[in-house]
């Protein structure tokens, strides 16, 4: 490898297999070998780094020996492969014993010429095939993996302008990847992690007196593991230093507990004539001049830069899983009790039916909460929303604290509805839906998080995705039921869909066609639909096209009016033509249109891309008349028609009208009805398990 950055390499590819003893492949793109250096490259005493005696006073190149490949030759099976830029072929040979070998008995042992890249490529195979005392020694292969992964993450932060790969035999994912144009803090974090990486500070150090130069990065007093890392590089040679090391070392017992170690990466330049690298036999160790004056240097400056940063601490929050939860590990079945809930103190009956003695259960598995207990809310004060007087439920009283809601569902008999129906009941996670069936609500985070408890766990959701999908089932059940929302004043569609297209966020251009074609045709759908819209959704539009009414989803449910623009123009690229997507269609639209917890492009714990734009979909619909060139309307797919939605979080009005409709609408309502929870939200982060209590319980005990 380190022949290999010698010849100007910036991708250096290892192979692995059986930690080495079996096969080891060492690939670069360097300058490569020539062919008439090739029957020589593995005797005794050769090197191409030095070309005069002199050169030995300031040695700039790791080899200089001539003794590794010569070394290896006669403890394995070497094959080196390598073409030059003005060789049009690369060349092969084989060598044993330091010499050019034939492939097969009777053949030549010259270099074959063969297709390769520029560059070199060395194998080596079957290491110490013919030294038995020396391969015992080596039985474990995982050992020698491990000390090959650390010599190489420590050239990769160093030589950050070089690509190297590492990899076993066999897989297809590489063990070490890094990039050409990483710079070291990247390196340091896929190597080392980004616990180490967000905690680094920059040491830079320059005396010219001493003719030294220092730079790298160490941790602050933040950091702090059992197990430390110390890469010190000397003119770009990977060394050890005792004095360094322990000087280091020193300096960090003020700061960090007791047998606890920091990360640290140095790397000293020093003029080549100062520094003896050929004091140690593997080169492990190299002297330098006026090394006590030089390593206290360091440690000033190491000192300097660790007071600076001690006036204040960091506490991050852990991101290593509690026992039993992970926000990578899907939620499962098995995972969560689903066996009936005793209270502490409930009483138990015997067979003659007699109350039995109140049951005491284990103290980690007694549930300590009870629907009717005060939640966290009642320690904080909430900025209260008044419900616009724009607008009149019709079928409604006053807006009671809890909703009255109905416990079961009238049978719709519509087909379409059904299969949709069993779409998203055949999608259902079993463990999670009685987990929002029987929770007990905690609190809220802010206006999109908040906080359940199911037995002993306690889970975070994201209000946002489980209010969409819950308000969406609801339009299901509920289809050509709803009550009504009544417009004081009739709306006029065409200038609530002038407003929508107005709005940048939702992404018309000029390819799309004119604003007014665009108008007049959605106009046209709503007053062509206005007998199936008023049956089936409550949507009264009237000749003029004028909407009057609205379907309210929920009891008690008042959506943001600022969107009813654009609820209209993404409902006008609906699917008209198919009812099973069209009833989807629409009842995704009401439910975007009136979810809760803020209305973004994306959400924070999902990985999905945002929508297309509503103004997309519309246009496609049009296809600039109405139809695809035949007369027909153009199919567009469900996926095309959510509207890039517009983030109100800096608005503290409508998150205390989110954290209100949270607390008394949507989880009380999840209570009482069925929520079909989507297997999805077991493994996308909208549910995510905070902790329990049989695992605390188990934590507690070991302290």
């Amino acid at each position: 490898m380190e022949n290999s950055l010698d010849a100007k390499s910036t991708s250096i590819n290892v192979l692995v297999k059986e930690g080495g003893l079996k096969l080891l492949q060492i690939q670069d793109n360097g300058h490569g070998i020539k062919r008439e250096d090739m029957d020589i490259v593995c005797e005794r005493f050769t090197t191409s780094k030095m070309q005069e005696f002199e050169d030995l006073r300031q040695i700039a190149t790791f080899g200089f020996r001539g003794e590794a490949l010569a070394s290896i030759s006669h403890v394995a099976h070497v094959t080196i492969t390598s073409k030059t830029a003005e060789q049009p072929v690369a060349y092969k040979g084989r060598y044993a014993d330091g010499i050019l070998v034939p492939a097969r008995p009777g053949a030549s042992a010259d270099p074959t010429p063969c297709a390769g890249k520029t560059g070199t490529q060395i194998t080596v195979e079957d290491l110490f095939y013919n030294v038995v005392t020396r391969r015992r020694a080596l039985r474990n292969p995982n050992d020698e993996w491990k000390r090959i992964h650390d010599v190489i993450s420590r050239y990769a932060v160093h030589f950050s302008g070089v690509s190297f790969t590492l990899k076993k035999h066999g897989e297809t994912a590489a063990s070490i990847h890094t990039q050409v144009d990483a710079s070291v803090i990247d390196n340091i974090r896929i190597l080392y992690g980004p616990d180490v990486s967000r905690e680094l500070l920059r040491v830079e150090k320059h005396d010219p007196g001493l003719q030294f130069k220092l730079d790298g990065y160490v941790t602050n007093a933040n950091y702090s593991k059992k197990v430390g890392n110390f890469i010190l590089f000397i003119n770009h040679r990977l060394v050890e230093s005792p004095n360094i090391k322990k000087a280091v070392e020193g300096i960090y017992a003020d700061y960090l507990p007791k047998n606890t170690h920091p990360f640290i990466y140095l790397s000293l330049e020093m003029a080549p004539q100062n520094v003896d690298v050929n004091v140690h036999p593997t080169k492990r160790q190299v002297h330098f001049l006026r090394e006590d004056t030089v390593v206290e240097t360091i440690q000033k400056a190491l000192e300097t830069t660790l007071h600076g940063s001690n006036s204040s601490r960091t506490f991050y929050p852990s991101t290593t899983p509690l026992p039993g939860m992970s926000r990578l590990t899907p939620i499962r079945n098995e995972d969560i009790d689903l066996e009936p809930v005793r209270r502490t103190g409930e009483k138990r009956k015997t067979i003659d039916g007699e109350p039995d003695t109140p049951a005491s259960p284990a103290p980690q598995h007694r549930v300590r909460s009870d629907v009717q207990s005060q939640t966290l809310d009642g320690f904080v004060t909430r900025q209260v929303v008044s419900q616009s007087p724009s607008q009149s439920i019709e079928g409604t009283s006053r807006p009671s604290k809890r909703p009255h809601i109905d416990q079961g569902f009238e049978p719709v008999l519509l087909t379409s509805i059904q299969n949709i129906i069993s779409g998203f009941e055949g999608n259902s996670h079993y463990g999670l839906s009685e987990v929002f069936k029987n929770h007990t609500f905690v609190g809220c985070v802010n206006n999109r998080y908040a906080v359940i408890q199911h037995r002993t766990k306690l889970y975070l959701c994201n209000i946002q995705i489980v209010s969409r999908e819950f308000l969406y089932q609801e339009g299901v059940h509920g289809f050509s039921r709803f009550l009504k929302i009544r417009f004081a004043d009739a709306v006029p569609i065409s200038y609530m869909l002038r407003l929508a297209l107005d709005d940048p966020q939702n992404g018309w251009v000029e390819a799309d066609g004119p604003k007014e074609d665009i108008i007049d045709y959605i106009v046209n759908v709503f007053k062509s639909r206005a007998p199936m819209l008023r049956e089936y959704f409550m949507m009264d539009v009237d000749e003029e096209g004028n909407l009057c009414t609205l379907p309210q989803v929920i009891p008690d449910l008042v959506p943001n009016m600022d969107y009813l623009p654009d609820l209209l123009l993404a409902l006008g690229g609906c699917d008209w033509q198919d009812e099973q997507k069209c009833f989807e269609s629409v009842l995704r639209e009401l439910a975007n249109f009136f979810v809760i917890g803020g209305r973004t492009a994306l959400d924070a714990a999902t990985d999905q891309l945002p929508a297309p734009t509503a103004t997309t979909a519309t246009a496609a619909a049009l296809n600039g008349n109405g139809s695809d060139g035949n007369g027909a309307l153009v199919s567009v797919p469900e996926s095309a028609l959510t509207p890039t939605p517009v983030e109100i979080e800096g608005d503290e009005e409508a998150q205390a009208k989110d954290i209100k409709d949270t607390e008394q609408l949507l989880f009380p309502t999840i209570r009482l009805r069925r929520f079909c929870v989507p297997k999805e939200f077991s493994n996308n982060g909208t549910v995510v398990q905070l902790a329990c209590l049989d695992n605390l319980y188990k934590i507690f005990e070991r302290c």
